[in-house]
């Protein structure tokens, strides 16, 4: 849900608020400036996240209030932003594991390894996570959201909205833009 992406750019946006915040400059100046230039592009990408996280949380919750059958314009009206929103919180969360790579180079210069290690696994799952869900094609859902998204980018070379090319274009690209999927 939208609410589940901004709570996790919340709590990666407050780490490197913290870690900006009490942080200082070490003696090697190559891994301080990527920890912080990493760090401050991720509080940037953050509140980005949670800003039109936020935004379709309070216009969604609008609709509900007065079920004018909007649902559908408002999906045609915002799939671009709930794809920038998508590629924003991936951005955030690749760039805060970035940061963390080098962590405790900055901190603790002895046990640099410590943090590269578990920051570099981290960031290789979370690779590896995202090429499955988006190379899977098994399931009914998954095969929505494929179909959808194709439909998307065939439409964003045409200059087209994905909803113009079917009859049900927008309810399909409302369950393939739903933000509980990576």
């Amino acid at each position: 849900s939208w609410n589940a992406r901004a709570d996790a750019a919340v709590f990666m946006t407050g780490n490197v608020f913290y870690e900006i915040l009490f942080s200082a400059l070490g003696m090697n100046a190559m891994d301080d400036y990527l920890y912080f230039g990493l760090s401050v592009l991720t509080l940037v990408l953050g509140c980005l996240v949670i800003v039109v996280a936020s935004t379709l949380i309070v216009l969604g919750s609008e609709l509900q209030i007065h079920k004018d059958g909007l649902e559908e314009e408002f999906a045609s009206r915002t799939w671009r932003t709930h794809r920038q929103l998508k590629w924003l919180y991936i951005g955030s969360l690749y760039s805060w594991m970035g940061a963390m790579v080098f962590s405790s180079a900055v901190k603790y210069p002895d046990l640099w390894y410590l943090s590269a290690a578990w920051s570099g696994l981290g960031l290789v799952l979370i690779t590896i996570i995202i090429c499955i869900f988006w190379g899977s094609k098994g399931s009914g859902h998954d095969q929505r959201l494929s179909d959808a998204s194709s439909e998307e980018d065939s439409a964003e070379s045409s200059g087209e909205h994905p909803e113009s090319n079917s009859e049900d274009g927008a309810g399909r690209e409302l369950m393939a833009l739903q933000p509980d999927t990576v």
